[in-house]
């Protein structure tokens, strides 16, 4: 009976210095954290001294930049007012030095109504001496759709370009860039284009990159960019064409129809991995292997009649019986 005496009374003395306890809510006193706790608080998911995207959870800093508010001057946009930076080159072409311009710079697209909705970025390149009315203009882009200008740019046309080891397998980083002796810098001043929301293109405003998103809506924008940079570097009577590259090759099909349609004639559209019809990626329609085995068509096709078909034919007889 003493015992438990003893042991109640302890438990009663307990409850009560708990209940008299203030609620750390209601002082003007900071509660200090546990030396445990505090521990736990500082570690972080990787070591402070770690530099790069890490997510630091459990660390002060982490929690603060969890819990700060987002405000307009954190968010990277696009310019309004269309900016440009140029350079001047020389390339080394064919047995030739050529001068030429390059310029970055961004073009603002405005609705019918002057609302300005995106700005679209390029990169250009124009031969220096040349008069304009002569020299042809050439309008790149890739295609995805939603890839930036990079491969047409860097991989394949630009006055300068990656070094790769095609058709080989590329070695790895570092890569160089050298003078690209294939650009058709020498035929032709470049206009490389970004779709909205690829590379540094960009919607503006209360405008939705959605609004850009599908086909007429990417036409739309692609014969506003151009119809812009034709207007700002004086171009109109210059010949131009149009390149594009897989997804790049349908916009063509509609661009230069819608680019026509507004009054700025184009001299011709080059193709490069065409897809006109998507239809042909469906299952059973073998067109696309066809006409991609390359220049000996003929050989291919007779080992096709010679060899292949009489196995493919007996393989569907096999599976129908």
């Amino acid at each position: 009976m003493i015992r438990l005496s003893a042991a109640a009374l302890a438990l009663g003395l307990f409850a009560s210095s708990a209940i008299a306890q203030p609620n750390p809510r209601e002082t003007d006193q900071p509660v200090r954290p546990t030396a445990r706790a505090q521990t736990s608080t500082q570690r972080g998911d990787e070591p402070l001294s770690e530099t790069g995207p890490v997510v630091e959870r459990r660390t002060e800093r982490g929690q603060a930049a969890g819990e700060r508010k987002i405000s307009d001057l954190d968010v990277a946009t696009a310019p309004v007012v269309e900016q440009a930076k140029a350079s001047h080159h020389v390339l080394n072409l064919n047995g030739r030095a050529i001068g030429y311009t390059a310029t970055a710079g961004t073009l603002t697209l405005r609705s019918d109504d002057g609302k300005p909705i995106a700005s679209m970025f390029y990169v250009a390149y124009v031969a220096d001496g040349a008069k304009s009315a002569d020299r042809p203009v050439t309008f790149l882009y890739n295609g995805g759709p939603g890839s930036a200008s990079l491969f047409l740019h860097m991989g394949s046309w630009g006055p300068v370009h990656v070094n790769t080891d095609s058709p080989g397998a590329t070695h790895g980083p570092p890569y160089n860039l050298t003078d690209n002796p294939n650009s058709l810098l020498d035929k032709s001043d470049l206009v490389f284009l970004d779709a909205i929301g690829a590379g540094y293109s960009r919607p503006l405003g209360d405008t939705k990159g959605s609004a850009f998103w599908g086909v007429d809506q990417d036409i739309d924008a692609f014969a506003r960019g151009i119809q812009r940079w034709t207007i700002l570097n004086h171009r109109w009577n210059s010949p131009k064409f149009l390149f594009g590259e897989s997804y790049g090759t349908t916009r063509s099909a509609g661009l230069v129809y819608a680019l026509q349609e507004r009054g700025l004639q184009f001299n011709g559209v080059m193709l490069l991995s065409s897809i006109l019809n998507y239809g042909v990626r469906d299952a059973g329609f073998d067109h696309i292997y066809i006409h991609q085995v390359g220049p000996d068509q003929q050989g291919f096709f007779a080992f096709y009649e010679e060899s292949l078909q009489p196995v493919l034919g007996a393989l569907t007889r096999s599976r129908t019986a």
